[in-house]
């Protein structure tokens, strides 16, 4: 089960960190004792290995360890939430016959909490688990399903297209501008987008049907009409997605003009460049590097991303959108 094969994986990371700290001298034991000292504590206290600690400092061969073991930690993370997420759509099924029923019989007391309970399962494992173990998910992201923001979205300006993505987690990137990321949160039918930039702007979004008026006021006029890029059987693959990495959740996105975008874990700057079908569910991706990877689309709706292993960001991608 999950826990067996985490608990496997924590050992075996733990072991392999023994087994380097062995064959380093005295003096090396000392320089990096604290580094290992601080990886062991976070270990120990969450239980997973830690995603989120700063690489500054800290021995390659040590980041090296890491990120291997991150490797196998996602890949369990992801066979997790696929597992649960076949469970999520079989109780779906139960739940939606039984609102059925009620529905007929006219019962509409007892029909809403059913369609209470639908709403709050969710569209994938992730937010499955959070429903029954109590964990709190995102408001902004279930503002986006309401608002129908998130996603891959590009609009002109001043004579030049730019794309912008919007993600479920609450942070957005405009490519292609120094103005380009920030976070987001609904007021309603309105959309407040707020910079992280030393740039002083701000912004709203107004929501018209697959359009949105993006309407900016600050030191720089961004102001335009953004255009969605909607996915589609014959392109499942255009919109916002995220997933489970060995450098922790990641966000990539696959606009319309067949370019794609992966915003650094600070997302104050990224990595793209083009994809292409070549079958149907895959797709090649090369980075502006030259470096190729490749995308497929699995029965469930996300994709396996294999990515060159010097960007780290392979694993099972879900679109924000469900």
């Amino acid at each position: 089960g999950y826990q067996t094969n985490l608990a496997k994986n924590n050992k075996d990371f733990s072991w392999a960190i023994d087994d380097w700290v062995r064959d380093l001298s005295g003096n090396q034991k000392t320089r990096f004792g604290n580094n290992i000292q601080i990886v062991k504590k976070k270990l120990k206290e969450e239980g997973k290995i830690p995603t989120n600690l700063a690489r500054d400092g800290m021995p390659f061969k040590l980041a090296s360890i890491m990120d291997e073991y991150l490797k196998n930690q996602s890949l369990i993370d992801a066979r997790l939430l696929e597992d649960l997420d076949k469970i999520r759509k079989a109780y779906l099924e139960k739940l939606e016959a039984e609102a059925s029923i009620l529905k007929t019989a006219g019962n509409r007391k007892l029909l809403q909490s059913y369609e209470n309970e639908i709403k709050s399962v969710g569209k994938n494992g992730a937010t499955f688990r959070a429903h029954f173990s109590g964990e709190k998910t995102s408001s902004i992201q279930s503002n986006s399903s309401d608002h129908n923001i998130v996603g891959a979205w590009h609009y002109m300006h001043n004579g030049k297209r730019i794309n912008v993505s919007i993600f479920g987690d609450g942070t957005f990137k405009i490519w292609r501008h120094k103005a380009n990321w920030g976070v987001w949160h609904a007021e309603g039918s309105k959309i407040t987008l707020s910079w992280k930039t030393n740039i002083e702007i701000s912004g709203t979004i107004n929501l018209k049907s697959n359009e949105a008026i993006l309407e900016t006021v600050g030191r720089e006029d961004l102001s335009g009409t953004l255009v969605k890029a909607q996915a589609s059987p014959e392109n499942p693959f255009f919109g916002a997605w995220h997933g489970s990495t060995v450098l922790g959740t990641r966000n990539i996105t696959f606009f319309g003009d067949n370019t794609f975008g992966v915003p650094n874990t600070n997302e104050r700057g990224g990595q793209g460049g083009k994809w292409h079908i070549i079958e149907e569910g895959k797709i090649h991706i090369k980075w502006g590097d030259g470096q190729t990877g490749a995308a497929m689309l699995k029965s469930d709706g996300t994709i396996l991303l294999d990515a060159p292993e010097s960007r780290k960001i392979s694993g099972v991608f879900q679109n924000y959108e469900g």
